[in-house]
């Protein structure tokens, strides 16, 4: 178990050092802030970065934050600090009423999960902002990735999905994604041999009717039936041509019955 460990341990680093050294995600000293929501995503990002960040001597600080909006609670939150400690961090806990307030009061468009989304991470870049760190990781891989472009595609009339670092308000902020080209399933396995056999967060209510699930299991009965899918989704996203997509085209919209 332990070279099955320390061998996809050097897999995952090699996927965070290929989009550093192409991409240029930390620089020395930087001030990180990373979230963490309890799942096995950010839990095996948190045992990566952090070894990623003594291999390279990059010295970063790192501060891990969750932001309980009161839908998907910890867990076991001592287990999550102990975790944390034995990597030499500390866990911040940042309260969200806005979340469960606006959800109770079902905003139009009525969209649990981006409500969610948008106001965790208004929370970490604002926690990011007093720390003055214009960086924020999150633990995205592969699988929502192509989740989002299913779900833009279906539900927001648009070609798009989440990239591996995306920059905010002018520049001002940046969200990184380390495991972005990561498959869910070896972050998954990663976790469990680390000893994290269950999640450390509540279920959503709302997880099980979204559209984001419904997307994943549309997905899944894909993947199910060919494999190969995922892997050409994923390469398409590398080859996209602009020449046979309609955006060329968009002064005809309005005109069409």
């Amino acid at each position: 178990m332990k070279s099955e460990l320390h061998s996809l341990r050097g897999k995952l680093l090699k996927y965070i050092r290929v989009l550093d050294e192409n991409l240029k995600l930390f620089q020395q000293h930087d001030v990180i802030v990373l979230g963490i929501s309890g799942g096995y995503d950010s839990i095996t990002l948190t045992d990566i970065i952090t070894q990623y960040n003594t291999q390279r001597r990059l010295s970063l600080k790192i501060y891990p934050v969750f932001v309980n909006n009161h839908f998907k609670p910890l867990l076991n939150e001592d287990k999550l600090r102990k975790l944390l400690q034995e990597r030499g961090l500390e866990l911040t806990i940042l309260e969200d009423a806005e979340t469960e307030k606006n959800i109770k009061f079902k905003l139009k468009p009525f969209n649990p999960c981006f409500i969610c989304s948008r106001e965790r991470k208004k929370k970490l870049l604002e926690f990011a902002y007093t720390l003055k760190s214009n960086k924020v990781l999150l633990a995205h891989t592969l699988d929502d990735a192509i989740e989002t472009l299913f779900l833009n595609i279906l539900y927001s009339r648009g070609i798009s999905t989440i990239m591996p670092v995306q920059p905010l308000f002018q520049g001002k902020f940046f969200i990184v994604r380390p495991f972005i080209f990561v498959e869910k399933s070896l972050v998954k396995k990663y976790a469990t041999l680390l000893g994290i056999d269950q999640k450390l967060e509540g279920e959503c209510p709302y997880d099980r009717s979204s559209k984001r699930s419904f997307v994943r299991e549309f997905l899944h009965e894909l993947y199910a039936k060919d494999p190969i899918v995922k892997n050409n989704i994923k390469h398409a996203l590398f080859h996209c041509n602009e020449k046979f997509l309609w955006h060329q085209y968009i002064d005809l919209k309005e005109l069409l019955p």
